[in-house]
């Protein structure tokens, strides 16, 4: 099966699947960054996890953080701007969830 593709500038790129599954470990870290920044929304809309206590937004930090990781080794300005402001309003949430208790 050929998996060569011709794109706009005449030069050809693979579609191969399993070469698209080839993730550098930075790739790996922001893929569980995302998986947690999700899962703890998701957590939250169904009313599984309690936003108001400490564990949500020190999830939501972590995940960002960890996307800001991966962001190191492929830049996205857009993404790190959006990503630093997760960091900094999760841990405003953290610091009041650490003292309502």
């Amino acid at each position: 099966m050929n998996f060569l593709k011709t794109n706009f500038a005449g030069t050809q790129t693979s579609h191969n699947p399993l070469e698209l599954a080839n993730l550098t470990f930075a790739d790996l870290i922001g893929f569980i960054g995302v998986g947690l920044i999700i899962l703890t929304y998701f957590l939250s809309q169904v009313e599984k996890m309690d936003i108001k206590k400490p564990l949500y937004p020190a999830l939501n930090a972590l995940g960002a953080m960890m996307i800001l990781y991966s962001l190191i080794f492929n830049f996205n300005a857009a993404s790190v701007v959006i990503e630093v402001f997760w960091v900094i309003i999760s841990l405003i949430g953290f610091i009041l969830a650490i003292r309502r208790r």
